[in-house]
């Protein structure tokens, strides 16, 4: 029982990839037209899954993926990349949902696209439109109470068009319990 059930998972992951198609895209800056760094949202709604893209701009991307404790159906699923080119392959056939997020000072981006079989989609530019830039007002952006290791902030700030951030590497859960060493 145990074989077939392999072998018709090892079937169906090869079904997949030979009917997988690939959609390419390159996030800029409405107003420059400069590529950006931004936070990918892709979903497949009628098979309830995530998925992440790869960079191609040479900085490697990171992939983030959180499920609540406490609510199994709160999660976040996400990719932070760089500037450049970004693509996503092996997509099966279907109906799918993208958003882009930049900061706080960006307006979303959010589309849809369906992919046939073996289909690879012409490359999109997609625009982020800034709707405040508060750095010309003498302000600056920071975030103060950020869960993410260190070697995550350098493209983190860059996603999140942040000017300072404050991390923190080590937390309780307990407020009455000491950190452990």
């Amino acid at each position: 029982m145990v074989l077939l059930q392999v072998a018709s998972f090892l079937f169906a992951g090869n079904t997949i990839a030979t009917n997988a198609g690939e959609f390419s895209f390159t996030v800029v800056d409405a107003d420059s037209k400069q590529p950006i760094a931004c936070r990918v949202y892709l979903r497949n709604e009628m098979r309830n899954t995530n998925y992440f893209v790869r960079s191609r701009s040479g900085i490697p991307e990171i992939p983030y993926h959180k499920q609540s404790r406490l609510n199994p159906n709160s999660e976040e699923h996400h990719t932070s990349v760089a500037s450049g080119l970004c693509v996503v392959e092996n997509l099966p056939a279907d109906k799918y949902s993208l958003t882009i997020e930049r900061g706080k000072e960006y307006f979303a981006q959010s589309l849809s696209f369906e992919l046939a079989e073996d289909e690879i989609k012409p490359h999109e530019t997609i625009e982020l439109c800034c709707w405040s830039c508060v750095q010309e007002l003498g302000w600056y952006s920071g975030e103060t109470h950020l869960h993410r290791p260190l070697d995550q902030l350098p493209l983190l700030l860059l996603v999140e068009d942040l000017n300072v951030a404050m991390p923190i590497t080590y937390w309780v859960i307990d407020a009455f319990t000491p950190p452990k060493p």
